[in-house]
């Protein structure tokens, strides 16, 4: 949001005022956002963004897009099952998941990823290859992380041609698919390059340096990666014993149910997706957030309501279990709505950080403070027009070195969250003959004013 910020009021659409490691499309979406629902003008026409308008028009994107994924999962599991009953299961477990709310009023980048890649695993499987590299691409533009979609659309696409018998027609197929693919790329290309003609730096070495996996996790460490995984993702329905055992049971019934050959290939695909996301996200040095698994939502769904349709049929003391196991998905659909679970945001860590925007803007114009945590989290809540220094430092050594050469003598501030330890930056400060003291204390956050050595 500071990026988009950046983009609607101070006219930064290059987006080069920031370090940029994404796509741009969520950037653009939000800054959009804000000059619709949020950006005012002052008395003197100058552009001004108030903190909270801001969060509100920044939501308003994502939350519109997950609400949209729901009808393209109904559309996901009708398209592949045939069957209405699995589309109206697919369409419940999307609307109740946990792991779906939690990410609804967020800014992140992978909410619109997640809709377009969703969109374009529907077009493949309604055989629509053109379609399919459009909004793949569109979700790409939006986050790099969709490319482990690919497997999956070019997958359907190449099943779709055993199942006509059009084989030969494959090269075809792919080249539909790709040729909006690679203008799309061609688009990203000269816009990044655009960028470091002006003074940027790629998104894409950036983001490379930043995420990509470059090692291979040891094999002692595969049960500790697997249970960190899982951590997260077993709030896909709410709680891991309710996700594992809906998992499981949709495995059982996939080998119990007798199926056409026309859409086993298209579920053996899927599961064999599933199996190779978690296994590269515990061989490979993935990054394991949480909203980086949200990719797997619209898969598991489909899948477990495919397997599970019968259960509409059934009726009497049989149908008690499955409401059972509803209820308890909507006790911790409304637990997510209500943020008590700890996915999808920031665990309140950051509450109260517009109150200490607050105060740290009240300091005379100029004010050196020194910020090693809290970076663009607090520069979005300081406002684009602040007339503070705000300064990082990674160390407390490089910190005392840049300091002691300021010649600067009024009061400075070091802030930092309450949770971390500061007592070596504090102790380095006072041994360099810096006067410190506690200036400000909340639930999250202290602000220290430092007074320099005569």
């Amino acid at each position: 949001m500071t990026i988009a910020r950046n983009a609607a009021v101070n006219g930064d659409w290059l987006l080069i005022s920031e370090p940029v490691d994404k796509t741009p499309l969520t950037f653009y979406t939000n800054a959009l956002a804000l000059v619709f629902f949020a950006v005012d003008s002052d008395d003197n026409s100058v552009l001004q963004l108030d903190a909270l308008k801001g969060e509100f028009a920044g939501r308003m994107p994502s939350v519109l897009m997950i609400v949209m994924l729901v009808a393209v999962v109904i559309q996901l599991a009708k398209s592949i099952s045939g069957n209405n009953r699995a589309a109206y299961l697919a369409g419940l477990l999307t609307a109740l998941s946990p792991f779906r709310i939690v990410f609804a009023p967020t800014a992140f980048t992978d909410l619109p990823m997640l809709l377009f890649g969703a969109i374009a695993l529907l077009m493949a499987v309604k055989h629509k290859p053109g379609w399919a590299g459009f909004w793949f691409i569109v979700s790409l533009s939006a986050k790099p992380q969709i490319i482990f979609y690919l497997p999956l659309i070019l997958g359907v696409l190449l099943i779709h041609s055993y199942k006509t018998d059009t084989i030969h027609h494959v090269p075809t197929r792919f080249l539909r698919f790709f040729i909006p693919v690679v203008i799309g790329i061609g688009i990203l290309w000269a816009w990044d390059n655009v960028r470091i003609a002006n003074g940027a730096e790629s998104f894409y070495l950036l983001g490379q340096s930043r995420y990509t996996a470059t090692m291979f996790t040891p094999l002692s460490d595969y049960p500790a990666r697997f249970l960190l995984w899982w951590e997260t993702v077993q709030y896909l329905f709410g709680h891991g014993v309710i996700t594992g055992l809906i998992i499981v049971y949709a495995i059982i019934r996939l080998f119990l149910n007798r199926r056409s050959n026309a859409s086993a290939p298209t579920f053996l695909l899927l599961w064999g997706w599933v199996i190779a996301f978690f296994m590269a996200h515990t061989i490979l040095t993935l990054n394991l957030f949480d909203r980086n698994q949200i990719v797997l939502l619209p898969v598991i769904i489909v899948l477990v309501s495919c397997e599970t349709k019968y259960i509409f049929r059934r009726g009497g003391f049989e149908t008690l279990p499955y409401i059972f196991v509803f209820l308890l998905i909507l006790f911790f659909a409304i637990q997510a709505t209500f943020w008590q679970l700890p996915i999808g945001g920031d665990d309140g860590r950051h509450d109260e950080i517009d109150e200490l925007a607050d105060y740290l803007n009240s300091k005379p114009v100029a004010t050196v403070i020194y910020d090693t945590w809290l970076d663009w989290e607090l520069d979005y809540y300081m406002g684009q027009w602040t007339n503070k220094r705000r300064v990082f430092y990674p160390t407390p050594e490089l910190l005392i070195r840049d300091a002691l050469l300021l010649d600067e003598h009024g009061t400075r501030y070091f802030v930092a969250p309450s949770d971390r330890d500061v007592s070596e930056w504090l102790s380095t400060l006072d041994n360099a003959g810096f006067s410190v003291e506690l200036d400000y204390e909340m639930t999250n956050f202290v602000v220290y004013s430092l007074m320099p050595p005569d």
